[in-house]
């Protein structure tokens, strides 16, 4: 920790992700990114090879958070079945890639695809968030939970790294979190992307790797 302009400012990996002030954020860890199908299929012609991937890592990461005391936090992109949670300005940001005029949406509330992966389940008492927007903090209860449970820094994994993952990073920096990225437990269906996106993270926020979390996680367990 160092005094800067009169404050108090944390530092270290250590101090940063000290389980008595941090939740574990998991964004849109959910069956359309990672299963072939209407989502990926829809928007990129790619497979979900790299999100599934993904999975492990992120299982992993509650584990050693559950263990340590830190709070899971579940982000669960939610589109109602009518669309009334789309504007337009949402549906031409979603579709101005698209070689077809009219977008099948993923995400949709109640189907497969909208269910958490298998390996992410949350408890009976764990917090689940959900949003209709990038950023997990657009209206929804995240701020007011987080402040709930004294929360102070969040680590974010998930969703995708050029999207809501990006976004909730924005959004969380702007509201004053600590905000650490997991960079092995995060991806997207596009290689350069990632690849683009983890630069920046790594040049201008503070990211950690799964088993530096476990290193300071298990020594405070």
């Amino acid at each position: 920790m160092k005094i800067i302009g009169g404050h108090e400012v944390l530092t270290t990996i250590e101090e940063l992700v000290d389980p008595k002030h941090t939740a574990l954020v998991m964004i849109d860890v959910q069956q359309d990114f990672t299963e072939p199908g209407m989502l990926t299929n829809a928007i990129w012609g790619e497979d979900a090879a790299l999100m599934k991937a993904a999975l492990p890592n992120i299982a992993t990461a509650i584990k050693y958070a559950r263990r340590a005391g830190v709070l899971p936090i579940f982000v669960q992109h939610t589109v109602k079945s009518d669309h009334i949670t789309h504007s337009p300005v949402r549906i031409r940001n979603l579709t101005r890639e698209l070689t077809v005029p009219d977008m099948k949406y993923g995400c949709i509330e109640n189907t497969p695809g909208w269910q958490l992966c298998g390996e992410i389940t949350p408890l009976p008492t764990e917090v689940v968030v959900r949003k209709g927007r990038a950023s997990a903090f657009v209206g929804t209860d995240l701020d007011l939970i987080l402040n709930m449970y004294d929360r102070k820094t969040i680590v974010l994994t998930g969703f995708l790294t050029n999207g809501c993952v990006l976004a909730t990073t924005q959004g969380a920096i702007s509201r004053d979190y600590y905000t650490v990225i997991a960079t092995d437990c995060i991806a997207t269906s596009q290689p350069d992307a990632h690849a683009a996106v983890l630069r920046y993270y790594e040049l201008r926020h503070d990211t950690v790797t799964l088993p530096v979390l476990n290193r300071v996680w298990a020594a405070k367990a």
